[in-house]
C-alpha cells in the first residue's frame, strides 16, 4: 500500500494551503524555526479559523493529542521515512527522503 503523501514547498515557507482530508477542507500553515531545525504545522478550518498549531516530529502522528471528532482530520499523517534511513525530521530531508505521508486506512 502506498500512503499520499502532503508535500512541503519549502521555498514558499512561512505559507498557507489548502487541502481536502476525508471530504473536509482545511487550511493548512507551515513555519520553520530554523535555529532549532524545526518545522510547525498550523491546522485551520476551512474559514480560517486556528484549530491548532504543533511541531512536526519524526514519527509522531499530527493532530493526535488534540484529536476531537468533527474538528480535526480523522485520519493519520505521519511524518516518516519510507526507506528508514532518516529518524528526524531536518530542513535537508524535509520533502526530499521524509514526508508527511497520509494513512487511507485502505490497501
Amino acid at each position: 500500500m502506498r500512503n499520499d503523501r502532503i508535500l512541503i514547498e519549502k521555498s514558499l515557507i512561512p505559507y498557507r494551503f489548502s487541502i481536502a482530508l476525508n471530504d473536509v477542507t482545511y487550511m493548512l500553515e507551515i513555519r520553520y524555526n530554523s535555529e532549532c531545525d524545526l518545522f510547525v504545522i498550523g491546522l485551520y478550518d476551512k474559514d480560517g479559523t486556528l484549530i491548532c498549531y504543533e511541531p512536526i516530529i519524526y514519527g509522531s502522528e499530527l493532530f493526535k493529542s488534540h484529536y476531537k471528532s468533527g474538528i480535526y482530520p480523522a485520519m493519520r499523517i505521519v511524518p516518516q521515512d519510507a526507506s528508514g534511513v532518516n529518524t528526524a525530521v531536518t530542513w535537508a530531508n524535509m520533502n526530499e527522503t521524509v514526508f508527511l505521508e497520509i494513512d487511507n486506512g485502505g490497501e
